[in-house]
């Protein structure tokens, strides 16, 4: 176990910003917490997220589209929005590196798009909170 902790310190030292960011990040988050518990290892990333699909809704908000539907619930899996930024389409079975660079890249492609992105959000949710509070 010792090693494997001394690697994981190793490997990610030179990171300055330890957030995890991914799609569907919550289910990554869980599965690395439990692990990293399970075999007593020190946690080296913060406890904050950055989740794609929560980008790409306020990315289609922005834009004047809805959100796709399945179920009465998002559809806006990974293949969707990889489909709708145009890379290159997931082949075969599930396999977690090559999602990791496809959320990489699209997660590259919507915030260059915006650069004050995060203010965007803040407006929004400020918007929503006004509105929601201030109007009872």
């Amino acid at each position: 176990m010792w090693r494997i902790n001394q690697e994981i310190s190793k490997g990610t030292e030179n990171i300055k910003d330890r957030t995890i960011a991914g799609h569907n990040v919550q289910f990554d988050f869980n599965f690395l917490s439990e692990h990293f518990i399970f075999y007593n290892l020190g946690w080296p990333f913060g406890y904050r997220m950055v989740d794609l699909h929560s980008v790409f809704y306020f990315h289609l908000l922005k834009k004047g589209e809805n959100a796709v539907l399945k179920n009465k619930v998002s559809g806006l899996g990974l293949d969707f929005i990889i489909d709708y930024l145009k890379l290159p389409k997931r082949i075969g079975f599930h396999n977690a590196l090559e999602d990791a660079k496809l959320t990489a890249k699209a997660f590259s492609l919507l915030l260059k798009e915006e650069r004050c992105f995060w203010v965007l959000i803040a407006r929004f949710i400020y918007k929503f909170i006004s509105n929601k509070y201030i109007s009872m």
